[in-house]
Order: C-alpha cells, then sequence, then structure tokens
C-alpha cells in the first residue's frame, strides 16, 4: 500500500509527528508519500524555513518521498490547493490519502464534499445570496448550509483542518468517478491546540504559534514541541537569521505595486484584477489604501487595512502573494504540467522507479532536467525571489534554485 498525505511543515511539530506516527502504527508495512508546498504556503506568505529543509524533517521522520506542490496552486483557494495535491500523490502511486481533521464524524465531511460537488440549485442561490450580502464566500457556504441542511452539519466547515479535509475528499470523489477508480481516503482527528492559535500552551500546538514564538525570539520555548532533529535545524536557522516571516517580503510588495499603480485608479485596478483570485472591489482597495499610505510599509500592516467582512487575512495575503509573484488568474487552472521531486529515502527512490515508466507528466528529481519546461521554470523563479529575500536578510550572496539539490536519505 501507498499511503499520501498532504502537508506544508511549517514547520514541523509534535501535532505532524502524531500523525505519522498514527499512520505508521496502522500501516506498518505502507510507503508514505507527502506532497507539500514548496517556498510559499497557503495561508498566503513565505515559509519559515526553505522547502529542502522542510523536506529533511519530514524525511526523519519516515516519510520516504516528498512531492512539491506548484507555488500556483499553494497561491490559490483550498480546492486549487487540493487539486493539485491529491492527483500529485494519486499519480505517484498514492492508492489511499489520509488526512487530519476536526471532525467526529468523517461521513458528515463526507456529505458536504457530495454536496459541494455536485450543488442543488437551491444550494447554490443560497450561497449567492449570503455573499451578495458581503459575507466571504467560505462564510456565505457555512451560513448556505446551516439554513439548508442544519446547524451541526455546517459547523463541520468552520475549523481549518475540516475545510482542507472536504476539498481532498471532493478531489478523491472526482477522480474516482472521472477514472472509474478506488482511491481511499480516512481521517485522524486532530489532537490539541487548534490549528489558527496563536500561543503555545499544550504538547500538541499549532504552527502559528511556532511561528509566533520564533517571530519573538523565544526559541527556547518551542523545545519538545517539535522532534530533537527538526528543533537543531530550526534554532541553526534561528542563530543565523536564516527565518522568513511575512513582512521580509514587504520591499518586494511595495515595489510592484508602485509600479501597478503609477497611472490613475482605472488602469490600476484594470491590472490589479489580472492577478490570482483578485476581485475588482478588492483591487480598487488596495490602489486606494496604497496611494495614501503614509507610514513605514508592512505586509501585514496593509493586509490589516484591507481585511473586512468579505476578505479575510489569509485571502488577502495570497492574493498580496500572487501580485508579488506575478501569478495570474490565466495561470490558474486544473491541470498539472509537471510534478517536482524534493526528496527520497531508498524506499521512496523505489517507488519512484517503479511508477515513472508509467507517469503521463514529466517528473523533475534535478533542477536542471526542468529547463523546457515553462512553468517550472516560473517555478524556478519564485524560489529565486524568496532565496534572495533570505540572501538581503542575511547578507549572503543567495544560491540559485537551479544548483539546489534534492534531499536523499539512506
Amino acid at each position: 500500500m501507498t499511503i499520501g498525505i498532504v502537508a506544508e511543515f511549517n514547520p514541523f511539530h509534535n501535532g505532524h509527528k502524531y500523525l505519522l506516527d498514527s499512520i505508521k502504527a496502522k500501516y506498518p508495512e505502507a510507503s508514505l508519500i507527502v506532497s507539500m508546498s514548496g517556498d510559499f504556503v497557503q495561508r498566503g506568505e513565505g515559509a519559515i524555513i526553505d522547502k529542502y529543509k522542510r523536506t529533511s524533517m519530514a524525511l526523519s521522520e519516515n516519510v520516504n518521498l516528498t512531492l512539491q506542490i506548484a507555488t500556483k496552486f499553494s497561491l490559490s483557494s483550498a480546492s486549487y490547493f487540493a487539486f493539485a495535491s491529491i492527483n500529485s500523490l494519486i499519480k505517484l502511486g498514492a492508492d489511499k490519502i489520509i488526512f487530519g481533521m476536526e471532525s467526529d464524524n468523517i461521513e458528515n465531511l463526507v456529505k458536504i464534499a457530495n454536496l459541494l460537488n455536485d450543488e442543488n440549485p437551491e444550494f447554490s442561490e443560497s450561497i449567492k445570496s449570503f455573499i451578495n450580502e458581503g459575507y466571504s464566500y467560505p462564510k456565505a457556504r457555512m451560513l448556505a448550509l446551516s439554513s439548508i441542511y442544519g446547524e451541526n452539519l455546517a459547523k463541520e466547515t468552520t475549523k481549518s483542518n475540516n475545510v482542507l479535509a472536504i476539498e481532498y475528499i471532493r478531489q478523491i470523489l472526482k477522480y474516482n468517478k472521472k477514472h472509474k477508480a478506488n482511491i481511499s481516503f480516512e481521517g485522524i482527528k486532530r489532537l490539541g491546540q487548534d490549528f489558527n492559535d496563536e500561543e503555545i500552551k499544550e504538547n500538541l500546538t499549532s504552527a502559528t504559534a511556532i511561528r509566533n514564538s520564533l517571530y519573538k525570539k523565544d526559541i527556547e520555548i518551542i523545545k519538545g514541541h517539535t522532534n530533537e532533529f527538526t528543533y537543531n535545524i530550526l534554532e541553526d536557522s534561528f542563530n543565523k537569521n536564516e527565518l522568513i516571516f511575512i513582512d521580509d517580503f514587504s520591499a518586494l510588495l511595495y515595489f510592484k505595486l508602485l509600479d501597478l499603480c503609477k497611472y490613475n485608479k482605472d488602469e490600476a485596478i484594470k491590472a490589479l484584477v489580472e492577478f490570482n483570485d483578485l476581485s475588482e472591489f478588492l483591487a480598487a482597495s488596495i490602489y486606494t489604501k496604497f496611494i495614501n499610505w503614509n507610514i513605514a510599509f508592512k505586509i501585514s500592516d496593509f493586509i490589516d487595512a484591507l481585511k473586512s467582512k468579505t476578505y479575510t487575512y489569509s485571502r488577502i495575503s495570497r492574493c498580496l502573494f500572487c501580485i508579488i509573484l506575478g501569478i495570474k488568474k490565466t495561470d490558474i487552472k486544473e491541470e498539472l504540467t509537471f510534478i517536482k521531486v524534493l526528496g527520497f529515502d531508498k524506499k521512496g527512490q523505489a517507488l519512484l522507479s517503479s511508477v515513472k515508466k508509467d507517469l503521463d507528466i514529466e517528473l523533475i528529481t534535478k533542477n536542471s532536467k526542468g529547463k523546457e519546461n515553462k512553468e517550472f521554470l516560473e517555478e524556478m523563479y519564485m524560489s529565486d525571489l524568496y532565496n534572495n529575500v533570505l540572501g538581503r536578510k542575511t547578507g549572503k550572496i543567495p544560491e540559485r534554485e537551479i544548483k539546489k539539490a534534492i534531499v536523499k536519505e539512506n
């Protein structure tokens, strides 16, 4: 059996270890593949440490093969994020997908997934009516579920892991239907602190709380909340000033917006709405806030100024990073043009060898081998921007992505 999971490991912590240990205890002979965000993550920011270090963390915990989710999907909605991650896992041989969830009843998530895959007119109209009242799409969907199917079912969509779990299930159901396949799935109940908790309070804490502690330069507090291997990487990166936070990209966004907003408002909005997930309303708000900005420019402050009932912090942040990286609406479609391997051990290498000959997609195991793939070149450009921000922060010459090697464990 080959089991696939989706992760960001931003950074790896005891909750991730619990998930992996639970899978290994139940399926000790299974191969384990992880589909992981690269240098930019789904919450809409740069990863706290680069994808190769996070791959090492995964391999240290008996993951056999790690794949990268293309950045354009990592910085998209949960549905596109799930499409890319799930389909990559299946193409590399996963016949079961396992994910974390807050729900006590996976059947509720399956029911919601089926409703969303085959929306009836009443449900669709209810969502539209709530959006017209100014609610964000996730909130409108929750309210529509509550009004038609009951509050208990709707509550399942209020937790972050459940939202992603529903999208994973949707993609698996779509794949099985289209390909007459039988990819199975399973949920493991998330324990410990909430996904969005900002302070470390329990052994099974959140990645958010760990990142906040590192931002506050409290490295000691995270000891014991992750494995020793990961702690050593984080401590070394902390001591070398190599940890990346959202405001490290402020200068890049500032100069992008200077360029986009140099003409009149209509021209600026026309240019801004071309970027992924940017509506005309949000584009107008970005323009107005930016040209009137009169304090030191920080992305986090700019997002706070843009937040509303309609637009969440994460959605705005994803949009702004799409501007930084040049990701347009036309770039986003349910189509994979390559799969990038980040790392593997011997078992993972054997798995790659067994599936490679039957793949209908380019498999990139060495960055220099992807030079003929336009979308992969765009991916390397995005990583080079990340590397440049890291280089400026540390005062070192950044290493180009094309020269970086994948992680191999014995």
